[in-house]
């Protein structure tokens, strides 16, 4: 039988777990969530070329080389673009078309563009790469059979 202190010490842990979950659940969005910052520029199209070859042949390497080309709207005036590209997983070798000069660093591959495009100028950035030989959990070969894993974070990290 319930009398009143048992009435309100069950209140008590109804009201705890009531906060524990309003808790547990503004946590997980904060902590889930990303902040989509404003970008400068909008990508319209990647155009891949890589050449995985010898990735199915004995010993399977993870490496291979590759460019992609880029096509870009400008949001606003720009003169410089960001991609993110994960240093211990790409080598980027060279920029061309409309890409001047880069630096890889924190990956983040920081291109200077030919000019400076004015908003809604659609331009191509070509980008020349290679995949390092590492297991990086995004580009994943085994065996002879080649997949990616990775949308849409671990794509910075082969593409």
């Amino acid at each position: 039988m319930f009398n009143f202190k048992n009435r309100f010490t069950l209140s008590l842990i109804k009201l705890f777990y009531s906060i524990l979950f309003i808790l547990l659940i503004l946590t997980s969005v904060k902590v889930y969530s990303q902040e989509i910052p404003f970008n400068s520029f909008n990508v319209l199209k990647y155009d891949l070329n890589m050449n995985i070859y010898n990735c199915f042949i004995k010993p399977y390497p993870r490496s291979f080389s590759a460019n992609e080309i880029l096509t870009i709207r400008a949001e606003s005036r720009i003169g410089q673009i960001s991609l993110n590209a994960v240093n211990n997983s790409l080598t980027i070798d060279s920029v061309s078309v409309s890409g001047s000069s880069f630096s890889h660093q924190n990956n983040l591959l920081l291109i200077n563009l030919d000019r400076f495009y004015d908003s809604s100028e659609v331009l191509d950035i070509r980008i020349f790469y290679k995949h390092k030989d590492i297991y990086d959990s995004s580009f994943i070969v085994r065996d002879g059979i080649l997949y990616t894993d990775c949308e849409p974070i671990g794509a910075r990290k082969w593409f």
